[in-house]
């Protein structure tokens, strides 16, 4: 106790009597950071220190006071900042002290609010940025007053992660790992270059929102432009209306103003009254697009499902016409939407969006220049193959009526002429082909609804080849073996249908129909009309195909068909003596009496039809001897020669005798007798 006694009564040091001048003397070469540590020798330098340490600050480019005013010391819970502000105001007093005239004044403080600060690992940043990413307001305010650029660019979220200020943690939901305003939005922040509102707008200071709206900062938070819009349609509709920002609970302690801190708390900004003032201020920004797809904030509001912030851009006159990279509309974004919640989970009123963007007067046939192009009635097809549940399928039809009634066209054809009916049918086309694995016939009920409410078209044709729905059915049966067992029967009903409600193939794809139909015994079966819808279009070789293929098959059915509606065959000849090999039945009888044929007509083996005739008697063709002789008599009326030799060198009348056909002597004699007369030998 002595001892510290003796130390109280020792007289000061001399370093720190110094007379001021002296002091002030040793103080002007040194550094700012020199004098720093000298205030903290004793309070005596302290206070003589601040005059030198403003004056050197003035001096240097960019100003340590000004950023301790936006970054340093602690945050004030009250909301003042007294310190902050009265540091600030002692420097623009020493920066502006030997300047007469208020011009030079303001230039001064403009130059120095506006100093940009770069960091060591080459961030950079405005006073104005670091203290309004703070939520510090009153220093703001006095930036503000002093000229802080509201335009200035910072390096983004690098420039305050590096200074201690987390930005980009607070774009991801709390223990969930997503993004809050989805992953273009998140990742379109991360790589811009912030304005000054980003920064307070991102972490939830609206107050300072607020009063840099009111001093016209840009609508435009980042570069590339992400607008207010952009934000508040990214957000979710809870976060767009909130009353009230939420935050964690502070610990409680001890606090000397308690009265003031419950005064300033009771007069807050809501973040929903931030964001409903942003469309007062801003009604020029309602459609500036979004980074590389140029997305207005009313495709953005659809995508995240942000039915306040979508409502109120249409309200306040959002182009719903708007389009993107990709030249999408809202309303294909809103139909896209509404067709891919399919899932069996609670749903958003989707629709809604679709009703109000055609009352507002959005195109219902616009189309995207996608590869295939797509209006909006197109959207509703998903992109895979996946069942609809029936109350899904409602809701597309829905749709549809609200489309079709908006003014789209359900018969306009886009890509190679294909309509809505086309790209129904290539998906139930695609169900069919895995229909051994389960049928899902949402896609049939759609086409079918089309069809029988909106009297879409069932033949409209594609291009190339005029190609109808029916002809890519058939194409599809040849090309898949659609007839097997495990897919008939959901084809077999698809294609009735499609028969019931007029649908048939075109002429310039006929041929190729026809030719799978006489292929397949299940199509034959099936569409026993195609030849009434084909006559007049089928080329000659296919009419020969046919004929032939009725004679192989002994297809009495189709031989009656083809005869009614085809032209004749121009290979008469052979399919007569290609029914030889059957035997004599009504079915030979009608292709004999039918046909024009040639009488004289020989076969690759030399045969005429009389050799063929003796073939057919020694293989008991004829149930008697009788049948064979009447069938002689037609051919010889025909013009068939008796005695023309085949290959072996024989004629008709004597395979009778070799072959031990004596039994039909009245034959024998009757083609003697007519060879004799065709060789003039009586």
């Amino acid at each position: 106790m002595a001892q510290t006694a003796n130390a109280r009564k020792r007289p000061p040091s001399r370093l720190v009597t110094l007379p001021c001048e002296i002091k002030l003397f040793i103080m002007d070469p040194l550094s700012l950071a020199e004098v720093g540590r000298l205030c903290r020798a004793h309070t005596s330098w302290r206070d003589i220190a601040q005059c030198c340490m403003y004056k050197k600050d003035v001096a240097e480019d960019t100003s340590t006071a000004i950023l301790w005013a936006a970054l340093g010391g602690q945050d004030d819970p009250t909301g003042r900042y007294e310190m902050q502000c009265s540091v600030l105001k002692r420097f623009m007093q020493w920066g502006q002290a030997r300047y007469h005239n208020d011009a030079d004044k303001r230039a001064i403080a403009q130059a120095k609010v506006n100093a940009r600060y770069v960091g060591d690992d080459g961030t950079f940043a405005t006073a104005l940025h670091f203290a309004a990413a703070k939520g510090r307001l009153p220093v703001v305010k006095q930036l503000l007053g002093h000229g802080a650029s509201l335009s200035a660019k910072c390096s983004g979220f690098q420039a305050f992660e590096s200074r201690g200020i987390p930005t980009i943690d607070v774009t991801e939901h709390e223990g969930h790992g997503r993004c809050r305003f989805g992953s273009l939005m998140h990742t379109a922040i991360r790589r811009a270059e912030w304005l000054p509102l980003m920064a307070p707008l991102l972490l939830r200071h609206y107050e300072v929102v607020k009063a840099l709206v009111f001093c016209k900062a840009p609508a435009i938070l980042t570069q590339p432009p992400i607008t207010v819009f952009h934000y508040v349609a990214a957000m979710g509709s809870k976060e767009f209306n909130a009353e009230r920002v939420e935050t964690e609970p502070a610990p409680r302690r001890r606090r000397k103003r308690k009265a003031e801190e419950e005064s300033q708390s009771q007069n807050f900004t809501s973040p929903m009254e931030v964001h409903l003032s942003f469309f007062k201020a801003y009604p020029d920004y309602l459609d500036v697009p979004f980074s590389r797809n140029q997305a207005s904030a009313l495709h953005i509001a659809i995508q995240r499902d942000n039915e306040e912030a979508f409502n109120q851009l249409i309200d306040h006159g959002a182009d719903v016409n708007a389009l993107t990279i990709l030249d999408c509309s809202p309303l294909h974004e809103a139909v896209k939407r509404s067709c891919a919640a399919f899932l069996s989970l609670p749903r958003p009123p989707l629709r809604a969006y679709i009703s109000r963007l055609l009352e507002r007067g959005a195109d219902p046939n616009a189309v995207t220049n996608t590869s295939p192009p797509e209006t909006p009635m197109m959207c509703i097809l998903p992109v895979d193959s996946i069942s609809w549940g029936a109350r899904h399928a409602k809701d597309m039809e829905a749709i549809l009526d609200a489309l079709i009634r908006g003014g789209a066209r359900v018969d306009e054809g886009l890509h190679e002429g294909r309509t809505m009916m086309h790209y129904i049918n290539d998906r139930v086309l695609d169900n069919l082909s895995c229909a051994g694995l389960g049928y899902d016939a949402c896609f049939e009920k759609l086409l079918f609804f089309l069809h029988d409410h909106h009297e879409a078209k069932v033949n409209t044709r594609i291009q190339p080849g005029n190609r109808t729905i029916l002809g890519e059915l058939i194409r599809r049966i040849a090309r898949d073996h659609l007839d097997m067992a495990d897919t008939w029967t959901p084809t077999k009903a698809y294609f009735k249908k499609l028969l019931n409600i007029g649908a048939h193939v075109s002429a310039s794809e006929a041929d190729e129909a026809f030719r799978h139909w006489l292929a397949r015994p299940a199509l034959r079966s099936l569409y026993s009309n195609i030849v009434d819808h084909c006559k007049g279009s089928l080329s000659q070789p296919v009419i020969d195909e046919a004929f032939t293929r009725s004679i192989e098959d002994i297809d009495l059915k189709l031989w009656k068909a083809i005869c009614e509606h085809l032209g004749p065959p121009t290979n008469a000849s052979q399919l007569v003596a290609a029914a030889f090999d059957w035997p004599f039945d009504s079915f030979w009888q009608q292709v004999r009496d039918t046909l024009r044929f040639d009488g004289k007509y020989v076969s690759p083996l030399g045969e005429t039809y009389l050799h063929m005739l003796v073939r057919r008697l020694k293989r008991g063709g004829y149930s008697r001897t009788r049948l064979a002789l009447e069938e002689a008599h037609i051919f010889v009326e025909k013009g068939v020669k008796i005695s023309v030799l085949d290959a072996n060198g024989k004629m008709a009348v004597q395979y009778l005798r070799k072959e031990g056909l004596d039994f039909s002597t009245e034959l024998r004699a009757y083609l003697m007798d007519e060879r004799n007369r065709e060789l003039n030998l009586f």
